[in-house]
């Protein structure tokens, strides 16, 4: 199904302006990915993030030194946030997207290349302060945490109980 669902997302994109095309582009890459077809859907995600001149990391092996950096900027950072009052840039709200799509996408065949991406999400999301993109990032983050370190199931449950806040506060 997620094949098919590619297929859908391109011609439905073949029709759209450009920001709708390269959301939708990105739907097909991931699904593309996730189907088997990873290839085609590393292809189709390299087009979108060369159109918006944001970076792709050729290999897992030189994701690593971005993917340490961004670490260490959450580390340094945290988690905190405060929500938007009004809406956000969306150009910004775009680049969120695609680094979360991408993240969906490579996360069944490159986990390193998707944690890259999804720190990424991450870090803009909680600078956005769009409610429901800081929701995601946190659930996903709180996977990710449970499965580095799962003796430290604490900074999990943390992050999982605010995605789970603010996933009600928006009813989603």
């Amino acid at each position: 199904k997620a094949h098919q669902a590619s297929k859908i997302f391109l011609e439905a994109a073949s029709q759209a302006p450009d920001r709708q095309r390269r959301r939708l582009e990105m739907r097909s890459a991931a699904n593309l990915m996730i189907s088997g077809s990873i290839r085609d859907g590393m292809v189709l995600l390299q087009k979108v993030l060369d159109e918006l001149k944001l970076s792709y990391p050729r290999s897992a092996a030189a994701a690593l030194p971005s993917l340490h950096a961004q670490r260490t900027q959450l580390k340094e950072r945290g988690t905190e946030f405060s929500l938007s009052s009004g809406p956000s840039d969306p150009d910004l709200l775009e680049r969120i997207d695609i680094f979360w799509m991408a993240a969906i996408g490579l996360g069944a065949v490159d986990y390193v290349r998707a944690a890259e991406f999804h720190v990424r999400s991450l870090l803009m999301s909680l600078d956005s302060g769009d409610a429901y993109r800081i929701a995601r990032s946190l659930a996903m983050e709180s996977i990710n945490a449970a499965a580095r370190a799962p003796f430290q199931m604490g900074r999990a449950e943390t992050l999982s109980a605010a995605a789970n806040v603010l996933a009600q506060q928006i009813d989603h």
